[in-house]
């Protein structure tokens, strides 16, 4: 038995080109069912992964990274913090921009925080890892 992946044949043929496993396929599918009000969490994810046909058990760490890979192809998978966490597959541009909104701030606050952590401790690191900011500096751009 195969995992279908209802109502997107693309998806198939990416995980196809891709050469992702059936329990990975399986977490596809479990995530493309999941909505914004009843999300999957890894934990559930992990436990529905064990059926005799999906017989090795998937760590959070596997999950994780899968679900950045799918996102990198363009999936449009999500993900909810607090409340009722988990994973889902958005189904509107609300969706989508609410957690863009969200994935931005967590990128720019991380960046700021490795910024001011580098310039207490190692400021001659920003120029090598940020060429551009020390251009700025140089030349005023």
């Amino acid at each position: 038995m195969g995992v279908i992946l209802a109502d997107q044949p693309e998806l198939w043929e990416v995980c196809k080109a891709k050469g992702a496993t059936e329990t990975e396929k399986f977490v596809l599918w479990l995530i493309q069912g999941a909505t914004s009000d009843h999300p999957i969490t890894i934990a559930d994810i992990q436990t529905r992964a064990r059926g005799p046909e999906l017989k090795s058990l998937i760590s959070s760490r596997e999950i994780k990274d899968f679900v950045r890979a799918c996102r990198q192809e363009g999936m449009p998978i999500l993900a909810r913090r607090g409340g009722s966490p988990g994973y889902y597959w958005c189904k509107d541009r609300d969706e989508m921009k609410g957690f863009a909104e969200r994935f931005i701030k967590q990128a720019t606050d991380e960046l700021k925080t490795l910024r001011k952590m580098l310039e207490q401790n190692y400021p001659s690191l920003i120029s090598e890892l940020w060429p551009e900011e020390s251009n700025r500096r140089l030349y005023g751009r």
